[in-house]
C-alpha cells in the first residue's frame, strides 16, 4: 500500500497534478508447433522525427501567456497493441511546466511512420479542457504486423508526444513487467525519481530475464501503474537500464495509481484486457503486488507462469492457484521456464 503515499505524495511535492514497422515478435502459442519468429529490432536508418515546422501561432492567445510561461513542454502518450488490419486510437496529454499547466483546444498534429521509414501526416485535432487529445490511425497506414512510431505535435511550438502502435497478429506471445518493485528495487524508487531527481535502482538482472523473453520471440508489455507524466522518463529508465524496447502503458490519471482493486487493479484489469482484444497472448508476468496478482489472474495468466517479488510472493487471489514466489532475478535469468 506503500504507493498510495509514494506517488500522490510525491506528485504533489513536485508541483505535478523505435523504429517504423520493424516486425513484431509473433511468435505464437507452442499449441501451433511454429517456431518463434526473430525478436522486433530497430531500424537505425528511420529518422527519428517527422518534419515539421511550428507557425508559432496559437488558437488562444492566453497559451503563450499563460501555458507556454510555465516551463519547459512535459508533453506524454502511451503505446497501444492493436490487431493487424485495424484502426488504434493514440491519445496523448499536453502540459507545460513542473506545475502540470494543461495545453486546452490548441491544435496537435498526428504523424506516423510507415514500413518504408516515412513519416506520413495523418489528421489533426484539438486538445480538450484537460490536455488531452486522440486521434485514429487508419488501418491502411498499419495494416502490416510491426512497430509504428506515431508523434503528437504542437502546431505553435512543435513540441510533441511519442509513442508506438503494435500492430499484432493472433496469438502474438508477451512477457508482462510490473515497474516498481518488479524492477527498480522499490516503490519509495518513484518518489526519489520524482523529488530528488534520482535515477531509480533497477533489481539486479531483471534485464536479463526481459531479454532473455525477448530472445524467444517474446514482446515485453511494460505495464506501470505510474501516472501518464512519468511515461517519458520511465520509456529513458527502461532504455538506459538495458532493457528491450516494448509496449509502455501508464495511466492516465492519478487516481488510477492507488492501490486499491478499485484504483490501480482495475486500470490493470482493462489494460491487461486492451492488449488480449488486440490479439496478443499473456504468457509471462512479474509483479511484486496483489493487484498485480489479481489483474494478471483475470487475465487469464497461469498462476505457475505468474512470478511475484516481495511480501506478496506465492501468494494467489480469489482462489486462482498460488504464484511462483521469486527472490530475485540472477537464478531465474538462467533458467526460465519452458513455454
Amino acid at each position: 500500500m506503500m504507493r498510495t503515499s509514494v506517488v500522490i505524495g510525491a506528485l504533489a511535492i513536485s508541483g505535478c497534478g523505435p523504429s517504423s514497422a520493424s516486425s513484431v515478435g509473433s511468435a505464437h502459442s507452442a499449441s501451433n508447433g511454429e517456431a518463434p519468429s526473430e525478436p522486433p529490432r530497430a531500424q537505425a536508418t528511420c529518422p527519428a522525427e517527422p518534419t515539421f515546422s511550428p507557425t508559432g501561432d496559437y488558437k488562444h492567445k492566453r497559451t503563450r501567456l499563460l501555458v507556454q510561461s510555465q516551463g519547459s513542454p512535459r508533453h506524454s502518450a502511451s503505446d497501444v497493441a492493436v490487431a493487424a488490419g485495424k484502426p488504434a486510437m493514440v491519445r496523448g496529454k499536453f502540459t507545460y511546466g513542473k506545475g502540470g499547466k494543461d495545453l486546452e483546444d490548441e491544435e496537435i498534429s498526428l504523424f506516423v511512420r510507415d514500413e518504408s521509414c516515412t513519416w506520413r501526416s495523418i489528421d489533426k485535432a484539438f486538445t480538450n479542457d484537460d490536455g488531452w487529445v486522440g486521434m485514429e490511425v487508419p488501418e491502411s497506414f498499419i495494416s502490416k504486423p510491426g512497430r509504428y512510431a506515431f508523434q503528437l505535435v504542437v502546431r505553435g511550438d512543435g513540441s510533441r508526444a511519442s509513442g508506438t502502435v503494435y500492430s499484432v497478429e493472433k496469438g502474438t506471445r508477451a512477457v508482462v513487467f510490473d515497474v516498481d518493485a518488479t524492477l527498480t528495487v522499490g516503490d519509495e524508487e518513484i518518489a526519489r525519481e520524482v523529488i530528488e531527481n534520482k535515477v531509480p535502482e533497477a533489481q539486479p538482472h531483471g534485464n536479463e530475464v526481459a531479454r532473455a523473453w525477448n530472445a524467444q520471440g517474446l514482446l515485453p508489455v511494460y505495464l506501470t501503474g505510474r501516472p501518464y507524466m512519468l511515461g517519458p522518463s520511465t520509456r529513458t529508465w527502461l532504455a538506459s537500464h538495458g532493457f528491450p524496447e516494448g509496449l509502455v502503458r501508464t495511466t492516465e490519471s492519478v487516481e488510477a495509481c492507488l492501490p486499491t482493486a478499485e484504483g490501480v487493479g482495475a486500470y490493470k484489469k482493462a489494460a491487461l484486457e486492451d492488449f488480449k482484444s488486440a490479439g496478443l497472448d499473456l504468457a509471462i508476468a512479474y509483479g511484486n503486488a496483489t493487484t498485480d496478482i489479481c489483474a494478471y489472474a483475470a487475465a487469464g495468466i497461469d498462476p505457475k507462469r505468474t512470478f511475484i517479488l516481495g511480501p506478496f510472493a506465492g501468494q494467489g487471489c480469489d482462489g486462482n492457484g498460488t504464484t511462483v514466489a521469486l527472490p530475485g532475478y540472477a537464478d531465474h535469468a538462467k533458467a526460465l521456464p519452458t513455454l
